[in-house]
C-alpha cells in the first residue's frame, strides 16, 4: 500500500557455535579466493555461492561447515556426488562425515551428507505402507531434521524442483542456509529468473561470486588451445585459399 512503511522483526534464534564441534583444525590452506568466499559466506549467513567447477568449493564449504561449528546437513542430487562430497568434507572439516541414503541413516551425526531424495522419500512415505507407518516415519524424520542449524544444497540450482523444496520446508531450525553451485541457472532461458529466485528464496542472495575469468586469474582454470580442423567439403570451394582449412577455438580448461 502506497504510503505504508512495513516494519521486519526478525526471530529466528541464532545458534551457539559448540567448542567440541569440528573442533580439529585440518591441514588444509585456502587459496586468497577461497578465504574471501568463507569470509563472505559467513558474514552474509545466508546466500548462494557461484564458483565454477575446479575452483575448490569443496574446501569453501568445508571450511565454512568448521568455522560455523553448528549441527550440519549437507544435501546433494546424486549418490555420486555424495560420495565425492563425503570424502572431501572429512578431508576439509578434520572430522567424520555421516551419510543419509542408500540404506544408511546416520542420524546423530554432527555432519551428515545426505540424498534429497532419501529425506523426501521418508517424509512422504514408501508405497505400501500403512498409514499410521507413514506418519511415524516422517515424524522420527522431522525430529532429526530439527536438529541441525546449517543446511547447504550442493548444486544448489536443483532446489527450484518439488521434491528438493520438500526437504528444505522440513529445516525449521536451520539458521545458516547455502547454495553451491558452478550453474545457479540452467541455462540462457527467460525461465531462468525464476530458478534464481527459487533458489534465493531458500539459501538467499549470492553471497559470493568468482567468475570463469576470475577462476583463470587464481590459476584454478587455465585456457586451452584446442586445434579445430574441419574437413575441406565443409569449408565449400574456397578451401584451398585457407591455410590448414581452419582455425584455432579458445575454451577454458579446469587444472590437473
Amino acid at each position: 500500500m502506497m504510503g505504508v512503511t512495513p516494519t521486519v522483526e526478525d526471530r529466528r534464534v541464532r545458534p551457539y557455535p559448540s567448542v567440541i564441534i569440528f573442533s580439529r583444525r585440518p591441514q588444509l590452506v585456502l587459496d586468497p579466493h577461497q578465504e574471501k568466499a568463507v569470509e563472505e559466506a559467513l558474514a552474509a549467513c545466508r546466500g548462494t555461492l557461484y564458483y565454477p567447477t575446479g575452483t575448490g568449493k569443496s574446501a569453501i564449504m568445508g571450511e565454512v561447515i568448521r568455522r560455523l561449528r553448528v549441527p550440519t546437513l549437507v544435501l546433494v542430487p546424486t549418490k555420486v556426488i555424495q560420495e565425492q562430497l563425503h570424502d572431501a568434507l572429512e578431508q576439509a572439516t578434520g572430522a567424520p562425515v555421516g551419510l543419509m541414503g542408500d540404506g544408511k541413516w546416520d542420524a546423530g551425526a554432527d555432519l551428515v551428507v545426505a540424498t534429497f531424495q532419501s529425506i523426501a522419500r521418508r517424509l512422504k512415505g514408501n508405497k505400501g505402507m500403512l498409514p499410521s507407518e507413514k506418519k511415524r516415519l516422517k515424524e522420527a524424520t522431522l525430529r532429526t531434521l530439527e536438529q541441525y542449524h546449517c543446511v547447504v544444497a550442493d548444486e544448489g540450482h536443483h532446489i527450484e524442483a518439488a521434491t528438493f523444496e520438500l526437504v528444505m520446508k522440513a529445516l525449521p531450525n536451520a539458521y545458516y542456509r547455502y547454495a553451491f553451485s558452478a550453474t545457479p541457472f540452467k541455462g540462457g532461458r527467460a525461465e531462468d529468473r525464476e530458478t534464481l529466485l527459487r533458489v534465493q528464496g531458500w539459501a538467499g542472495p549470492v553471497a559470493s561470486y568468482l567468475s570463469i575469468a576470475g577462476g583463470v586469474e587464481t590459476g584454478r582454470i587455465v585456457p586451452a588451445d584446442v586445434p579445430h580442423q574441419p574437413r575441406p567439403e565443409a569449408l565449400g570451394p574456397k578451401a584451398h585459399q585457407l591455410p590448414g582449412g581452419g582455425g584455432r577455438v579458445h575454451r577454458p580448461q579446469r587444472r590437473a
